[in-house]
């Protein structure tokens, strides 16, 4: 009688140990890892990324990883085909000098000491105009860069002319062409210190087109022109609104003594103008 019970019952133990064991095994291969399942030594533990071991959200793993973006600090690209155009303006004191610098190294000049950059075409808030105009209010932009204090600063004014005529100019009234040029004292005109703009080496006689039938516009046939003026000054343009010019560099009597006190009345500058709608190559 012992012997037949026992005979049945080891198929029943047996029997429940398997499903025991399956059910054992079910469980750890279902449900998640835990710490305590990750036995590891010392050496190994430091191999093991911190963010792992946090058991942080694949995002947040993925953003601290992620490179940076680019910041204001980074350099420039001037994409072919784009025009030039002023700084950004959430760019920091620096990267602005830094982006005026590669702006006018890409145009083909290199900057020197204190320098005025004059963007014909384009004013202070960006908005552009067509470089020909030659007898339009103030709207265009002067920057001026100084290397001692590594300071910018933007002023509206006018490369042009404020006027389609002049007996002053009876070839056409002047618009000296895009280019770099130096600007020395030379005392006052209109009440204010003035600088009179020649070539780099000294010449007067600076290139210019002219606006030969005074429509106010220089034209793609006046600009075949091969012709010089004298005389550009950097000047008080006398009126807030128009600048009182007939081929000089002009801004605004209250924005003219801004630009005296951030340039010097004592000092020389280059010059360098250019042309914001002339895309790059």
């Amino acid at each position: 009688m012992y012997k037949g019970s026992h005979s049945f019952k080891a198929p029943v133990i047996v029997a429940l140990t398997v499903c025991y064991l399956t059910l054992l095994g079910y469980h750890h291969f279902t449900r998640p890892v835990q710490d305590q399942d990750v036995l590891v030594s010392g050496d190994f533990a430091r191999e093991i990324p911190k963010e792992l071991t946090r058991s942080k959200p694949v995002r947040q793993i993925l953003e601290k990883t992620r490179a940076p973006l680019p910041g204001p600090e980074s350099k420039f690209t001037f994409h072919p085909g784009s025009r030039p155009q002023l700084a950004q303006k959430h760019l920091g004191p620096k990267a602005r000098y830094e982006y005026y610098q590669e702006l006018a190294t890409e145009l083909g000049y290199q900057l020197d000491g204190l320098t005025v950059l004059g963007f014909r075409g384009i004013s202070p808030d960006g908005k552009r105009h067509p470089s020909g105009n030659n007898s339009s209010p103030y709207d265009d932009t002067f920057v001026i860069l100084n290397p001692s204090t590594g300071t910018v600063t933007t002023l509206l004014g006018s490369t042009h002319a404020g006027q389609p005529t002049s007996t002053l100019s009876p070839g056409g009234v002047a618009q000296i062409k895009p280019g770099s040029y130096r600007a020395v004292p030379a005392g006052e005109y209109a009440q204010m210190d003035c600088w009179l703009v020649t070539r780099p080496s000294g010449e007067e006689q600076v290139p210019c087109w002219r606006d030969a039938n005074g429509n106010g516009f220089v034209d793609s046939q006046e600009k075949r022109s091969g012709l010089t003026a004298t005389e550009i000054l950097f000047h008080n343009g006398r009126y807030p609104d128009y600048g009182s010019s007939i081929g000089c560099q002009v801004l605004p009597p209250e924005l003219m003594e801004r630009f005296i006190r951030e340039v010097g009345s004592e000092n020389s500058f280059d010059f360098i103008l250019i042309d914001a709608n002339r895309r790059f190559s």
